[in-house]
């Protein structure tokens, strides 16, 4: 469930939603074009606003599509050529010349970087097209109907990394006239093709930002970390705990999580495992001996002499 969202999506933008998984990333991003309304027993309070005007007071979901694309995690493409995918919208919607449909797929998979690839096989079956050109086709296939905004949930993770290179500088491109909003796992991708990024973490919005501004001061932290880690590995350690970040001032308590989410997936990448600090100082149910704090398996977790530490840091 998501819980106090509030986000002004730029204009002409690329905004970014990371965090881990389950936290309500696609969830949000399925509220921009209303394909939550699928889900049975759903229940959606507050306001999402396009161009001034509630999507959720519109009955209109068909129009708002229009204005909405989304391209999906994995290639949707229809049973059917390649031209005849990404004409399918307009024809929906009432065109039927051909002259007119021409057009509208030529300058659509121009805008999507595959027109050279394809431009002799429109009429071959669109399915018979490799991961990544499926997934170009789908974006050719979404802007034909000329939307404002394109949502984009998770559109590189089953491509290859050259594959997903195209993308990423497809999706650069695309922004001088669309709005983006793409919901990725990869902050590394994240921090390249954003401007602006969102981490949610359990239905909540932590941290809304300039990307620069979150990665510059995260990404200190982390390679700090990561020389610790390098230099850890070069003595024979039967057992390596790291603990996460404690933040003793209260403040910025959105970069904190979002950091010690960073050191935990950097810290797991090695081996080692990851406490958060904080869940030792302020859980009470944690067993205690004269020198150490115990887990509920009754595990040495880390020493009092630490805790006493941060604490009266």
């Amino acid at each position: 469930a998501l819980k106090k969202i509030n986000m002004d999506i730029k204009t002409n933008k690329v905004t970014a939603l990371i965090g881990p998984s389950g936290c309500g990333k696609s969830t949000f991003l399925r509220t921009l074009n209303r394909m939550n309304d699928l889900i049975d027993n759903v229940k959606i309070e507050g306001v999402v606003e396009i161009d001034g005007e509630d999507i959720y007071k519109d009955n209109d979901v068909i129009k708002l599509r229009t204005k909405v694309g989304m391209v999906f995690q994995k290639p949707n493409l229809f049973p059917m050529s390649i031209y005849d995918n990404v004409a399918y919208g307009p024809r929906v919607h009432g065109i039927k010349d051909k002259k007119i449909l021409d057009k509208i797929v030529e300058e659509s998979l121009k805008g999507a970087a595959i027109w050279d690839e394809v431009k002799d096989r429109l009429k071959s079956p669109a399915l018979g097209l490799s991961g990544g050109q499926q997934q170009r086709v789908c974006i050719a296939r979404a802007i034909a109907m000329k939307p404002e905004v394109i949502l984009m949930d998770e559109p590189t993770s089953a491509l290859d990394p050259i594959s997903t290179a195209k993308i990423e500088d497809l999706i650069f491109k695309l922004k001088k006239d669309y709005t983006i909003v793409i919901v990725t796992h990869n902050m590394q991708q994240a921090a390249r093709i954003s401007d602006e990024t969102g981490f949610f973490l359990k239905g909540e919005l932590i941290e809304y930002n300039n990307t620069k501004d979150i990665y510059s001061y995260v990404n200190e932290m982390i390679n700090d970390m990561e020389i610790l880690l390098d230099s850890i590995k070069k003595y024979s350690c039967n057992k390596v705990i790291v603990l996460g970040y404690y933040n003793i001032t209260n403040k910025n308590n959105d970069i904190f999580t979002y950091l010690n989410y960073k050191v935990k997936s950097l810290v797991e990448t090695y081996g080692y495992d990851y406490i958060e600090l904080a869940n030792i100082i302020n859980k009470e149910h944690l067993q205690s001996t004269d020198n150490y704090y115990l887990n509920e398996e009754g595990n040495q977790l880390i020493s009092k002499l630490i805790v006493e530490k941060f604490k009266n840091s």
